[in-house]
C-alpha cells in the first residue's frame, strides 16, 4: 500500500502535466504568426542597419547573421523533463534500514507465522 499510493499519485500528476502541455501547444501555435512577423521586422531592421553601415564604413564585419533571430518554441514536456522536475529523494539510508528490519521480521516470524513472507511481499 505504501508503494501503490505514491505510484498512482505520480502517474496522475504526470498525466495532468501531459494534458496541460497539449493544451499549451494550441496556445503557442498562435505565436507562429507572431514569430513570422518578428522575423520580417528583424530582417527589415537588419537590412536598414546594413545599408547604414555600408554607407558609413565598408567592412564585412558589420553584417549580422540571421542565426540569432529568436524563435518561439512550443511547450512540450518529455518524460525525462517531468521526472527531473520531481522532488529529490532525501535519504535512502532509512529506507534500506526498514527493508533490513522487515527482512529480519520475516526470518524471525517465519517459524511462528508461515504467511509472514506472503504479507511482507504484499506490503
Amino acid at each position: 500500500m505504501e508503494a501503490i499510493i505514491p505510484y498512482i499519485v505520480s502517474n496522475t500528476r504526470l498525466s495532468v502535466l501531459i494534458q496541460l502541455s497539449k493544451k499549451e501547444q494550441v496556445r503557442y501555435a498562435e505565436r507562429k504568426d507572431l514569430n513570422n512577423k518578428l522575423k520580417i521586422i528583424l530582417e527589415q531592421w537588419n537590412n536598414s542597419k546594413q545599408i547604414k553601415t555600408i554607407n558609413n564604413i565598408s567592412t564585412t564585419d558589420s553584417f549580422i547573421s540571421h542565426d540569432s533571430i529568436p524563435n518561439f518554441e512550443t511547450l512540450s514536456l518529455s518524460q525525462a523533463e517531468i521526472e527531473c522536475l520531481q522532488p529529490k529523494w532525501p535519504d535512502l539510508y532509512e529506507d534500506y534500514l526498514e527493508i533490513v528490519i522487515q527482512f529480519g521480521y520475516i526470518i524471525f516470524l517465519s517459524t511462528l507465522f508461515p504467511l509472514a513472507a506472503f504479507f511482507f511481499f504484499i506490503k
